[in-house]
């Protein structure tokens, strides 16, 4: 018995994994008090008012009639967040119409509201590094406008976020940041809530006394709060205390009922049927699990769902029910193959090898563990990256304050240099240096000064053919326009202003080459490698935007990349590279033709990138030139796009830094292929 409970307790925190990030994201956003009132509400709502069905289809019907102001914006956000709970695609939908509105109208508490609450959806779903950055977006304009008490609540939404990245340290001190913001302002709500989430966090880092602490903060300050309750219910599992757990969970599971919160109640029911089967009651365990199951499905919560199924999964392997169990196993596996989480994969993993030892089937269990090993890796992967990345935050920091330091330093030593350096011989001997330096100094400069005049003519070259020319066009057209704007027709405008806006493409697609070209000329671009997975970047870049551009031309864009591909390098830089190659094989291609990108293995944990095209190649002449500023004659794409050239140029000084170099081979006619190895 002692021996079934240890490996339940083992597998079981494999589970948990699984219901993380919707746990630390379920609790509400920012509401005006402890009880489940609407925060966006902008019309009285009747003590007796029927249903929050009819109050939807009331303000429904209202968004159709009434002007477009900041009253418009605000419904627009009650209408989202009653679709929070039941349809995550149609909360998103009304929240964006209050952010665009409220940008319209350069309404900036619209603009706050838009981003915490899409901020909220976004990390429920898991997308937390478009929440981060929505967030942060928000944070520096409440910083602009120092508005203090929307700076507390951003700083609470980025807490949450970073919360579910498991960035445990930055997520503290947005916590912190909002917490001290919030007691200042006596604002008992919204301290409650950051208490909540304090307590979540200590509980994931397993300082279970403080997790306690804070979770009884929150419960004393709103005690009707089934958030809070959740919280200490998840702390008090933490160390087995399942009798005590389970009756913060009935008491939070009578509340969400009462509020008819059904995405809460799927949440509840899985600990429920945890604890249960922590401590042996199988039949108990399997009610609470089919009820969660239920819930879940109905609201399509997928990782509610599969947290029930998986405990499900155990009841029967327990009852010796082993088909039904790897049934109800190979359920998970499939889902949580389609969310890639990895926590649940390597749960289902290790049920699977668990059944089918149970059944004798020894080949599936080699085959399970071989699976087994490749989630832990990918798992160890990733924890190193993420706390690569949190490194990094720390490292902005600390190195200001060390070139503080450093210059305080240099300042000391310069002034015992003074100190030391007296006397007639001194003075002799620094008179000589003083005089040598000069001389130097003056050569120096001489050196810069005619690289400077160089660059400054190739710059000049640059900027006067490909900058002055569209410039002048966009003027003639816009002339023609205003001339014309009585008697062309609606077609002819339009075609006018389709060739401008693709003429401002081009020119902005240029000043950002040239842009990324000046700061690694000047520096401005530093060069900070860190391990990174190279095909989940890829996978994060603009791709969308290139598959646009590709369809446009009616070009097949191919994207050939493994699962994952941990590379040492600069990830601003190579994802620039790349993406600047994808942009460049798009527009010498023509229609009908493809563009491929590969990234493929090699050996000593290196990889070849390569991006393929079938357009029109180069001659040998134009290879030559290419890497050359002002040399290369500037040649348009298949649809008349204009380029400088430069983008090449920066993608191999940018591969320079890494100590590689970028390789291509042309056959005009038949198309090119660029690739670098890394």
């Amino acid at each position: 018995m002692k021996n079934n409970t240890k490996r339940l307790k083992s597998i079981m925190v494999s589970l948990f994994c699984l219901l993380l990030f919707f746990l630390t994201g379920c609790n509400p956003k920012d509401n005006n008090d402890c009880k489940s009132t609407q925060k966006f509400s902008t019309i009285d709502t009747p003590a007796n008012f029927h249903s929050e069905d009819k109050r939807l289809d009331s303000l429904l019907h209202l968004i159709s009639t009434i002007p477009k102001d900041t009253n418009l914006a605000l419904i627009y956000g009650e209408i989202g967040e009653m679709y929070e709970d039941s349809d995550f695609e149609k909360a998103k939908e009304f929240y964006s119409k209050m952010g665009n509105l409220s940008k319209q109208l350069e309404w900036n508490q619209g603009r706050y509201l838009f981003a915490i609450s899409m901020a909220h959806i976004l990390t429920r779903q898991g997308i937390v590094d478009s929440a981060i950055i929505i967030n942060l977006q928000a944070l520096e304009l409440a910083m602009e406008e120092k508005n203090e008490i929307w700076m507390g609540k951003i700083a609470y939404s980025l807490g949450n976020t970073y919360l579910v990245k498991q960035w445990y340290e930055t997520a503290l001190n947005y916590y912190m940041e909002a917490l001290a913001i919030f007691e200042n302002n006596k604002d008992m709500e919204r301290l409650a809530s950051v208490y909540f989430q304090l307590g979540l966090l200590y509980s994931d880092i397993d300082a279970v006394d403080k997790a306690i602490e804070f979770g009884e903060k929150a419960l004393e300050l709103c005690p009707d709060d089934p958030y809070s309750l959740l919280g200490l219910a998840k702390a008090y599992s933490s160390i087995h205390q399942y009798e005590k757990s389970n009756k913060y969970l009935e008491e939070a599971l009578r509340l969400s009922i009462l509020q008819n919160n059904l995405y809460l109640m799927g949440l509840i029911y899985y600990p429920l049927g945890e604890n249960s089967l922590m401590v042996f009651d199988l039949d108990k365990a399997e009610m609470y699990c089919l009820k969660a199951l239920e819930v879940n499905r109905q609201i399509g919560n997928k990782a509610a769902y599969c947290g029930a199924l998986g405990i499900l999964s155990k009841v029967e392997e327990l009852k010796g029910n082993f088909t039904q169990a790897e049934k109800h196993i190979k359920e998970v596996l499939m889902i949580v193959n389609e969310l890639d989480n990895l926590s649940g994969k390597n749960f289902c993993y290790m049920v699977l090898s668990e059944l089918s030892i149970a059944q004798n089937r020894f080949k599936e269990n080699i085959h399970y563990w071989k699976e087994l090993e490749l989630v832990k890796n990918r798992i160890s992967s990733l924890i190193t990256l993420r706390a690569a990345g949190e490194m990094g935050v720390k490292y902005e920091t600390t190195k200001k304050e060390l070139e503080i330091e450093r210059q305080r330093q240099v300042i000391k030593r310069q002034n015992l240099q003074r100190n030391l350096l007296s006397g007639g011989i001194a003075i002799c001997f620094i008179l000589f240096v003083s005089f040598w330096y000069m001389f130097h100094l003056r050569n120096r400069r001489n050196h810069i000064l005619e690289e400077l005049n160089a660059t400054k003519d190739r710059f000049f070259s640059i900027i006067s053919h490909d900058l002055k020319n569209p410039a002048l066009a966009q003027r003639d057209a816009l002339q023609l326009l205003m001339d014309n704007a009585d008697v062309w027709d609606e077609n002819t405008v339009k075609k006018i202003y389709q060739e401008l806006l693709k003429t401002a493409d081009g020119q902005v697609s240029l000043l950002y080459n040239l842009l990324n070209w000046a700061q690694v000329q000047t520096g401005g671009m530093p060069y900070q490698p860190v391990p990174f997975d190279i095909a989940a970047e890829l996978r994060k870049t603009d791709i969308s935007l290139l598959y646009n551009m590709a369809s446009r031309k009616n070009i097949d864009l191919a994207i050939e990349i493994p699962d994952a591909a941990i590379i040492t390098g600069d990830v601003n830089m190579l994802t620039t590279v790349v993406r600047n190659l994808l942009t460049n094989a798009i527009k010498f291609t023509g229609s009908g033709g493809k563009v491929t990108l590969l990234v493929k293995p090699k050996d000593n944990n290196k990889y070849i990138i390569s991006i393929t095209d079938t357009g029109t190649g180069m001659t040998e002449e134009q290879l030559n030139s290419l890497f050359h500023l002002g040399e290369q004659k500037s040649k348009k794409g298949t649809a008349g796009e204009k380029g400088s050239g430069l983008g090449l140029i920066v993608c191999k000084e940018l591969l320079e830094k890494h100590g590689t170099s970028l390789h291509v081979e042309c056959k005009i006619n038949e198309g090119c292929s660029f690739w670098f190895e890394i």
